[in-house]
């Protein structure tokens, strides 16, 4: 009984020694943001911080419009897998969605205001049958989300006006014949400054690079993979506080996405996602999935505001998003990839007006495929968007 005390005794000192190592490969913030700001573009060039400004009264929704289950507003993001459904139904949605992004492009103009967006974009999807999945998400007070210069994710649609030269990111989601399609698009107003017109384009590269990577069996880390390498090509920063989802009778469903992969100096974090559920699943034929990379040019680290939903950059520097859902699909000779269902229309009309049709612009999707319902994975310290 001595003998094994004194082993036990002995094995915590290797242990201790490897936690206090592995506790040192992670730099402290300071250091952190030392690293990750060289070679970044300034946080600010001139422009004001962004502010909150008045939000008007939900939208109203009309008699028949079919909404979420109860759980979609009082417990969001638990995670559940989707239900088998027809994916003809996620490419309805998906329409609906598209439709409405391209509606709220129009409308991005110097003077527009976000609420004069969300407005607009909630008619629209109401009278086509949808109703947008924001809208009083756990309190969410509006129909999309409107994110503007500094602001990552989850803006609140106020009565700001859009000024020249900010960038403004639309997130629209539609629940349509029982699922949802989340789709969004960072666009410019007005004359916008060069660096800010070269991160909208390294974001939307991203995405395309997300997509080639979205075929079936391949892990999901392979997709922050590929959307790191373009920022690490294009010296930006990506959030690895957010991730993207799996999606379809669920807002916010499981598996979760990683959109990053951590740099080679951050030996810690490679192994925490290599130990982490990130690694464990993989992309499966009949799910539906969002892929949203986002890039900032400055530091990654988050605040929030006082209103619980709008995160912005904490040194203020630029942030850019691009989204689709998509589901993966696989044929009986073991090739495979993945079709968009909410692609962005004017792009599409770009490619066949060019008579260059890009495959992460137009795809058709498999109507007798069906989500399954098994397999999943948790990231449990990453907020779905």
């Amino acid at each position: 009984a001595m003998v094994i005390k004194i082993i036990r005794y002995f094995s915590i000192i290797p242990l201790g020694i490897g936690l206090l190592m592995l506790s040192l490969l992670q730099p402290p913030a300071i250091v952190q943001d030392l690293l990750i700001s060289l070679g970044n573009r300034p946080a600010m060039t001139g422009r004001q911080p962004m502010t909150a400004h008045s939000v008007t009264p939900m939208q109203p929704v009309p008699q028949g419009i079919i909404s979420p289950p109860p759980l979609h507003f009082h417990q969001p993001g638990d995670g559940m897998p989707a239900m088998p459904l027809d994916i003809g139904l996620m490419r309805a949605a998906g329409a609906v969605a598209a439709q409405a992004l391209d509606l709220a492009r129009t409308l991005v103009k110097v003077g527009t205001t976000t609420d004069a967006i969300d407005e607009a974009v909630h008619q629209f999807i109401v009278s086509q049958g949808g109703y947008p999945s924001p809208l009083d998400y756990a309190g969410f007070p509006k129909s999309v989300c409107t994110s503007v210069n500094e602001v990552v994710v989850h803006g609140i649609p106020d009565q700001r006006p859009l000024h020249n030269g900010d960038i403004i990111n639309v997130d629209i989601t539609v629940y349509l014949g029982g699922v949802h399609a989340d789709t969004s698009a960072t666009f410019e107003v007005g004359v916008v400054s060069s660096e800010a017109r070269a991160l909208i384009a390294a974001t939307r590269a991203s995405l395309t690079a997300a997509l080639a990577a979205c075929r079936p069996g391949a892990p999901v880390t392979d997709i922050g993979k590929a959307v790191q390498r373009v920022a690490d090509s294009e010296g930006y920063n990506t959030i690895q506080t957010m991730c993207g989802h799996g999606i379809g009778t669920e807002f916010h469903g499981k598996p979760s996405v990683p959109l990053f992969w951590p740099r080679s100096w951050d030996l810690s974090g490679r192994l925490r996602m290599h130990l982490s559920s990130a690694g464990k699943y993989v992309l499966e034929p009949g799910k539906a999935y969002t892929l949203e990379p986002i890039f900032v040019e400055g530091s990654p680290y988050l605040t929030t505001w006082e209103d619980k939903w709008t995160l912005v950059t904490r040194d203020k520097s630029l942030s850019a998003q691009f989204e689709m859902t998509v589901v993966v699909w696989a044929d009986e000779a073991g090739g495979g990839g993945c079709d968009v269902v909410t692609p962005f229309l004017w792009e599409a009309e770009e490619s066949i007006n060019s008579g260059q049709a890009d495959p992460s612009v137009i795809e058709s999707v498999d109507s007798s495929s069906s989500i399954d319902p098994n397999g999943a994975m948790d990231l449990s310290s990453h907020t779905e968007l």
